[in-house]
């Protein structure tokens, strides 16, 4: 139940009730003055009122402080107290200026609501402009830009250049825009909205080049690059001279351009790039040609495993970005990527940070690329967010799991190093990928304790054992370590459960150490993976019993059944 204070206002105000004996209102708040008990110590000058403020003095004619919202940054805000009968109601552009508050009878248990920051609100998201074809298919083009910056967090305003009728496997029609048009919609878009970041994609002729090219200079816009010549499929999509335009109209202001290995070739006359050498070499020959900076892909240089792109922002200044080669082939991936790096540059983030995050965000869509039709694979622009998504599922498990373990487990069953709770992302590959607890469950009067919070990559030694379950089966993301006896050792089978066993001390020296070589070899020895996989220790290293499972619910279970055992 939402109340805004203009609609319940009370005149003449009311005089409030005075505070609970003991407490003020800059202090810690009592339960009725906020809805919740407001606990830690008395926040200072930098995060509230100062307790000689007259704004923090009990008045019908200004609002109570909210100690641990620093006033200054609050545009307006509504703060509605619950009580038993009654709530207090505040509005105002600051502490020192409330106005129309007073007493209103309301029911118990009232939702409050946090501040509103009304101006912030008002600022907007920033706005990035794509200068590109239409295509029709929804995989490249202004579309896939209109995607990539949503991703982003940025707003998306269009230039639409030509028209395209294509599909998965091809273009069928081309049908460019008379430069006057394109002219006016760049006008039209940098009067109001006023972008400071644009990528210009398909111009299809040098006419168009020239056109775009002033607009964009008369309003100061800075310009990413994106030299498009062809289709992904191979179908052409310029005229004659583009390459000589762009290179002499768009580069010299160009922050970043972004040629493929084939569009680079043609920038330079025809030269061959064909090794990661030569790829360093016609990226420095580019920067000579006047932009800031060039992001040379390698993605069509095929045979080799990874795909390398390099960043090069002036002689000898190079960064590489790798990531492994996914089969098939794929369409919009050069205008997402310009337009993912233009939408971080829009948000302030620096050229080689923008890249950064670009080709991982990227990378991302393109692993979770579909069919349609039975041409090329169209990224999913969604899967960033998704992912998202699922990291906070995953976390929220491990949350609850570590809550529940909390609540089962004793100094019995607590090994001296404590113990952890993990569960990895779907097809995880990297401990950053696997959540977990930070403190881990703790001895605290012979019960357990929660320590810490839930991040990934918080435990490496217990990430590279679900990991390494994983390369068996990809179904067993979770895992838990307790301590080892021979009694709990004895329970675990006697509930029925599958146990494992190796010894560290088999350990070949050369074994990888990115990976659990126990957990492996646990599993070789028994053919599958087991539900509980004894770890009898070494050198520094504590015994214990690792639980494995689909997910941290299932974890909880076998534990359960385990302690259950007399």
């Amino acid at each position: 139940m939402v109340i805004r204070s203009q609609a319940i206002q009370v005149t003449p105000p009311i005089p409030p009730r005075p505070m609970p004996r003991g407490r003020d209102n800059v202090g810690r708040s009592p339960s009725w003055h906020v809805g919740i008990p407001f606990r830690g110590r008395t926040p200072g000058p930098s995060r509230g009122l100062r307790p000689r403020d007259p704004a923090c003095r009990w008045s019908p004619n200004r609002p109570p402080p909210f100690p641990w919202y620093p006033s200054w940054y609050l545009s307006s805000y509504h703060i509605r107290i619950q009580g038993e009968r009654s709530i207090y109601t505040g509005t105002g552009e600051g502490p020192r200026e409330g106005r129309g508050m007073g007493w209103v009878n309301v029911p118990v248990g009232i939702v409050l609501t946090a501040p509103t920051n009304h101006r912030a609100m008002r600022q907007g998201a920033p706005v990035a402009l794509t200068v590109a074809g239409s295509d029709s298919s929804g995989g490249a083009g202004i579309q896939a830009d209109l995607k990539a910056f949503a991703v982003v967090g940025v707003h998306g305003a269009t230039v639409v250049t030509a028209v395209t009728a294509q599909n998965s496997r091809g273009v069928r029609g081309l049908y460019p825009l008379a430069v006057p048009d394109i002219e006016t919609q760049i006008d039209t878009v940098a009067q109001e909205m006023g972008p400071r970041w644009a990528k210009t994609g398909l111009l299809y002729d040098p006419r168009t080049v020239r056109g775009v090219a002033g607009r964009l200079a008369h309003h100061d816009i800075d310009v990413v690059v994106d030299p498009v010549l062809v289709a992904g499929s191979g179908d052409a999509l310029s005229e004659s001279g583009l390459m000589d335009a762009i290179v002499a109209n768009l580069l010299p202001r160009a922050t970043l351009v972004t040629p493929n290995v084939d569009e680079a070739s043609q920038m330079l006359g025809g030269k061959q790039i064909a090794t990661a050498k030569e790829m360093r070499k016609a990226a420095t020959d580019i920067v000579g040609l006047g932009p800031s900076a060039v992001l040379l892909k390698g993605g069509h240089m095929l045979g080799t495993i990874d795909v390398v792109d390099i960043l090069c922002t002036g002689p000898g200044e190079f960064q590489e970005f790798r990531h492994a080669r996914l089969p098939g082939s794929f369409h919009g991936t050069g205008c997402t990527l310009s337009a993912l790096i233009t939408g971080y540059l829009a948000k302030g983030e620096p050229l080689e940070s923008a890249v950064g995050r670009a080709e991982r965000v990227q990378h991302t869509m393109m692993a979770s690329a579909y069919p349609v039709g039975g041409g090329a694979l169209f990224l999913d622009h969604m899967a960033p967010v998704k992912m998202a998504a699922l990291r906070w599922e995953v976390a929220r498990h491990v949350r609850l799991g570590a809550r529940q373990l909390e609540l089962m487990l004793t100094d019995e069953w607590l090994p001296e190093i404590g113990t952890n709770i993990v569960f990895a992302l779907p097809q995880a590959s990297v401990a950053d990928e696997v959540a977990a607890l930070t403190g881990r469950l703790h001895r605290v009067c012979k019960h357990a304790q929660v320590l810490g919070h839930v991040n990934f990559g918080a435990s490496k030694y217990m990430a590279k054992v679900v990991l390494a379950v994983m390369t068996v089966d990809g179904s067993m993301r979770a895992a838990v370590n307790i301590k080892r006896s021979p009694d709990h050792l004895r329970r675990a089978r006697e509930a029925g459960l599958v146990v494992a066993s190796f010894e560290r001390s088999m350990e070949p020296a050369d074994a990888p150490k990115d990976i659990e070589w126990g957990t492996l070899e646990a599993i070789r020895v028994t053919g599958a993976v087991p539900d509980v996989i004894e770890d009898s220790g070494g050198q520094c290293l504590e015994p214990v019993m690792r639980v494995l499972g689909h997910d941290p619910a299932e974890l909880v279970d076998k534990v359960r059944r385990i302690m259950a055992v007399e």
